[in-house]
């Protein structure tokens, strides 16, 4: 994220790409874990530069699929790579995300406790 963060990709230089393509060249002698799949889903978004936003689908869809604390700081630091088309595709799970979870934990129903409170006793003083 670092060789991409602020750049775009026709920003890097012939050394950074090769970088780029022996990290994921050598993926397969990682650790499986959830570094290793936030790997995965950028050298995914790299590949699929080129092609059209259609083959972009299954490595947005790996982008999707990590948890979010990762997922944010990939596409922050990825935001000049990333493609105006997969850039709407994220936004709009994130909006149809947001719209489900509206209503989700029955909110529905507690929501008039935010609104609605009851009032406090009168609170008479008496002289001293």
């Amino acid at each position: 994220m670092a060789l991409l963060s602020k750049r775009s990709y026709r920003d890097l230089g012939v050394e950074q790409c090769e970088q780029l393509g022996r990290i994921s060249n050598t993926l397969h002698e990682y650790a499986d874990n959830e570094w290793k799949r936030a790997l995965e889903a950028i050298c995914e978004l790299l590949d699929r530069l080129n092609d059209s936003e259609s083959d972009a689908g299954l490595a947005l869809k790996k982008l999707e699929g990590l948890p979010s604390r990762q997922r944010d700081r990939i596409v922050r630091h990825l935001d000049l790579v990333l493609t105006a088309g997969m850039k709407e595709h994220l936004w709009d799970e994130t909006r149809q995300a947001a719209e489900g979870g509206r209503i989700r934990g029955n909110r529905i129903h507690s929501v008039w406790a935010c609104f609605q409170h009851d009032p406090i006793e009168p609170r008479v003083r008496h002289p001293p």
